[in-house]
């Protein structure tokens, strides 16, 4: 069996002076490193990305707790206004639903309160409010 070479060379970086110039701008890659621009502008980068991040998950919240204040008082509504439903006129007029508040998050001895509903309920007059009978009636529209 024949012994087999191989021709492989080394790629080394200049050795003396004058290499150097026939080698202009070559650095081996131990050599290398980042100027300090490059470190100021990735720095720039990076903390544009964290800020923008931050500020996207605080919208984020905060769209999500005005959203959720929006149900709270949506649902408080709806249950004050389906027990003025049931009832009928010549009981709200002689015992009207009383004023409310309601909170969602009562404080509980931290200092951090809840958000407190209030309404009140306002009864006026009927106004030209027209009675119907069971009895239809013609109604003519000349003269």
């Amino acid at each position: 069996m024949a012994k087999q070479t191989t021709n492989m060379t080394k790629i080394q970086g200049p050795r003396n002076r004058g290499d150097r110039k026939r080698f202009k701008g070559f650095r081996t890659r131990s050599l290398q490193a980042f100027s300090l621009v490059e470190v100021l502008v990735g720095t720039v980068v990076a903390g544009m990305t964290v800020v923008a991040v931050y500020l996207g998950l605080a919208s984020g919240f905060q769209t999500m707790r005005a959203t959720r204040e929006d149900l709270r008082a949506t649902q408080i509504l709806i249950e004050r206004l389906e027990a003025i439903r049931g009832c009928n006129w010549t009981t709200l007029v002689n015992s009207p639903p009383p004023d409310f508040e309601v909170s969602q998050f009562p404080d509980t001895g931290t200092g951090a309160g809840g958000v407190t509903y209030s309404g009140e309920v306002v009864l006026g007059s009927a106004g030209n409010l027209v009675n119907f009978t069971n009895t239809p009636t013609y109604v003519s529209d000349q003269t």
